[in-house]
């Protein structure tokens, strides 16, 4: 398991690495206003947080280190959803109008398998427990939204906010989440990162509740 995880991250990281290198030579003034970051030019780096944890992102080596650690990079994935987000994003406002994966761009085909490991898992997860759903929310700073039974809007970066919506069940039918993006959210990520995001953001609020499956990934 552990062997599969390192070769994952050295996939990502040669990924994140060709990347790096295009966005070299991008002025970074552009780059700041596209993707609603601030550029410190004393430090020469963009400040941008990453699901309410801060990170610095140097010009021009593009490698993200948490702020709060002095010299800690973030991990691969954090990398690659960094490195995704300053080559998508083009600066297009937020709409405030919700769009589920499915109207992603290519996200129909793939829609079920995220619905599986995301909504379906955290219902599964918390049941009609409304008050630890939203307990365990609100410890991640999200903030309450008008949807569904109990609702949170996440800022996962700056321009990137995802919208988990709770039903309770009854007699009758199950109990329902779902992750909805914001209709700008092609603006700012391709479709796979947001396949990963949610995947990410799920375990999260899992973490939060204390009811991390021990088989996912532990958020970091």
């Amino acid at each position: 398991m552990a062997e599969g995880i390192q070769d994952r991250d050295k996939e990502l990281l040669s990924f994140v690495q060709s990347v790096r290198a295009q966005l070299v030579g991008r002025d970074p003034l552009t780059l700041a206003r596209n993707t609603g970051t601030t550029f410190d030019a004393e430090i020469s780096g963009f400040e941008v947080t990453v699901l309410g944890r801060d990170f610095v992102l140097p010009y021009p080596s593009f490698v993200a280190r948490e702020a709060a650690v002095e010299h800690h990079e973030g991990s691969a994935w954090v990398q690659a959803l960094l490195i995704h987000y300053f080559r998508t994003a083009d600066g297009t406002p937020l709409q405030h109008r919700w769009i589920s994966f499915r109207e992603l761009p290519g996200g129909m085909l793939y829609e079920k398998a995220f619905q599986s490991y995301t909504g379906d898992k955290l219902a599964k997860a918390f049941g009609n427990d409304l008050d630890r759903f939203s307990d365990a929310c609100r410890r991640l700073r999200a903030d309450r939204a008008p949807l569904g039974d109990v609702s949170y809007l996440f800022r996962a970066l700056p321009q990137v906010l995802v919208l988990v919506a709770y039903w309770a069940g009854d007699e009758e039918f199950p109990p329902t989440a779902k992750m909805l993006f914001d209709e700008s959210a092609c603006h700012y990520l391709p479709t796979d990162a947001y396949a990963a995001l949610g995947s990410r953001l799920c375990n999260t609020v899992l973490h939060a509740a204390g009811l991390l499956d021990e088989t996912g990934p532990a958020p970091d």
